[in-house]
């Protein structure tokens, strides 16, 4: 029997905004280390604390979009709610080919 294929999902929000990847079926949370800031290094002798690394949870989340007859299901991963986690869902979406066709200034109906 083969294999369940790996979702394709894109990353809205936080340090991973817009970017894909591929996530096993059934996977509901996507989790990825935070980018840790660089320390200088410290004098001999200084007493030392290393931080816990932080860890973003992107929710993985099926979402329809329909524009008239057409349309589909895109698998997200998001974070935070409500108005922060939609907005970043639709910055994601238009922030590639559609961003760059809109600023790019060729316009679809010239």
């Amino acid at each position: 029997m083969p294999e369940p294929k790996a979702r394709r999902v894109l990353l809205c929000g936080g340090h991973l905004d817009g970017q894909w990847v591929d996530v096993a079926p059934g996977v509901s949370i996507y989790r990825s280390l935070k980018p840790q800031p660089l320390y200088p290094i410290p004098e001999p002798g200084t007493e030392l604390h290393v931080p816990v690394p932080d860890v973003a949870e992107y929710r993985l989340e099926s979402l329809p979009i329909q524009i008239r007859h057409a349309g589909g299901r895109l698998c997200v991963g998001a974070l935070g709610w409500g108005r922060e986690r939609d907005e970043a869902i639709v910055r994601a979406l238009f922030q590639r080919d559609v961003a760059q066709q809109l600023l790019g200034g060729h316009h679809a109906d010239a």
